[in-house]
């Protein structure tokens, strides 16, 4: 009877220790997964028109810009010199970029 009980533990440990790495090896994977959330670019011409908040658009052409990241909430567009700016998705009418 004692010997079934220690197979019934070592069986346990097992499933319980191959559980909790199965668990650690998928949130490491996880981890390492690009956000599919937003979109960046590098070195880059960008063409985009925004909703000024008045009932008008304003466009925005040709800028050569570092990076553009187009996300779920905003699209933030660092220029060569440095300045950022992040503009809120619902105010982006369009967004075009190319290499």
């Amino acid at each position: 009877m004692n010997i079934q009980m220690n197979d019934r533990r070592k069986l346990i440990l097992i499933a319980a220790a191959s559980f909790a790495c199965g668990f650690m090896a998928c949130g490491l994977f996880w981890k390492g997964l690009p956000l599919a959330d937003r979109h960046t670019f590098h070195e880059v011409t960008v063409q985009y028109t925004v909703d000024d908040g008045l009932g008008g658009v304003s466009t925005f052409s040709d800028l050569e810009v570092e990076s553009a990241v187009l996300g779920s909430d905003y699209l933030i567009i660092a220029h060569v010199d440095g300045q950022v700016e992040v503009i809120p998705i619902e105010r982006v009418v369009r967004f075009s970029c190319q290499p």
